[in-house]
């Protein structure tokens, strides 16, 4: 019996290449990719942040696909997929206080939000103004763009920490990037 030696050859992505039939396993990559902020400082507890959204629009911003629509704090999904979800949070206090949480909040039946991500942090003050940052994120399936919605909430251990605001650069946001098909 003889031997048959396979030669190695890598494949040049910079060919075109003819198929036919049907090809799987190929993602589409990345589809949706959005970004959202709040504009103005928040104080006390916001349970969903429901006002001063906006769409990031400063220069340079880029998007991928459709945007997602807010109303009231709850964000509505422009399809569905699975994506990643993130609440990024700058603080700043005058007080040495215990705890300030960021949470992720979601329903699939568009009425009953289940608390999906939290992140807290110290604020710990000297003398000055302190500031810190807080960050959570999450994977969410969005099965049906009507009933599948988000809202993050802000907790903080008292009324003197803020949650900064911006709308010329991201202090306070939240993004959303489609990972692939539910």
């Amino acid at each position: 019996m003889a031997l048959i030696k396979a030669r190695s050859r890598g494949i040049n992505l910079a060919d075109t290449f003819a198929f036919s039939g049907t090809v799987s396993g190929a993602g589409g990559g990345i589809t949706v990719a959005d970004n959202w902020r709040i504009t103005s400082d928040v104080t006390g507890t916001n349970s969903p942040l429901t006002s001063n959204w906006e769409q990031v629009d400063t220069n340079g911003m880029g998007t991928i696909g459709s945007a997602m629509t807010q109303s009231s704090g709850i964000f509505t999904f422009p399809t569905t997929g699975i994506y990643q979800v993130s609440f990024t949070g700058y603080l700043d206090s005058t007080e040495q206080q215990r705890y300030h949480s960021l949470q992720i909040y979601a329903t699939t039946d568009n009425s009953s939000y289940n608390h999906m991500a939290e992140s807290s942090v110290y604020m710990n003050y000297t003398s000055n103004t302190g500031y810190n940052g807080v960050h959570c994120s999450t994977y969410f399936d969005v099965t049906n763009t009507s009933n599948c919605k988000i809202q993050f909430r802000y907790i903080p251990a008292g009324s003197i920490t803020k949650l900064l605001g911006a709308s010329s650069y991201n202090a306070s946001h939240v993004m959303f990037i489609r990972m692939g098909d539910t």
